[in-house]
């Protein structure tokens, strides 16, 4: 009798060691997707600034301002 209690004791744990193992390795896996995804949009988003960055300087705004700088002084 003692020997069936020990062996369903042992198996509980080792069930148990096992559930918790694997709880921890799904939360990991987790972490890992939402860090790269993370990752992913962050770069997308870095791109469109690039690129909205890029146009506003084909704008020449800054050329824009100097015209209009030199052309409306406060002395006038």
């Amino acid at each position: 009798m003692k020997l069936y209690l020990c062996v369903a004791v042992l198996g509980i744990a080792i069930f148990l060691c096992t559930y918790f193992v694997g709880v921890q390795y799904g939360l990991g896996k987790c972490q890992e997707h939402t860090s790269k995804n993370e990752m992913h949009q962050q770069t997308q988003i870095m791109t469109i600034q690039g690129g909205i960055h890029a146009e506003t300087v084909k704008t020449t705004v800054g050329d824009i301002r100097r015209v209009l700088r030199e052309k409306y002084t406060i002395a006038e």
